[in-house]
């Protein structure tokens, strides 16, 4: 690092916006499938209801879990990613 340029740090509690884009976008695609609400589909599919809820509010989230939420929705990887290559 160059003398006298500082880094920004993140905070803890800050959220990346990748992480929030992220919750939007799997509650629309929850909506789209036609749950109105996060308890049906969290149940229906197998997912912890609270932990389900952290995703849609962005909380970190593992790949194996969001390769699991794409079967539920019945869509690819690729289809739930599209949108976030226009940003």
């Amino acid at each position: 690092m160059k003398k006298g340029r500082r880094v920004k740090a993140v905070s803890r509690t800050q959220k990346p916006q990748s992480l929030k884009n992220f919750g939007d976008r799997l509650r629309q695609l929850r909506k789209q499938a036609g749950y109105s609400s996060q308890l049906g589909f969290a149940y229906e599919n197998g997912f912890n209801p609270p932990q389900y809820n952290k995703w849609e509010r962005g909380e970190d989230i593992k790949l194996s879990n969001i390769t699991r939420l794409c079967q539920a929705l019945n869509i690819s990887l690729a289809s739930f990613f599209e949108p976030f290559d226009q940003l």
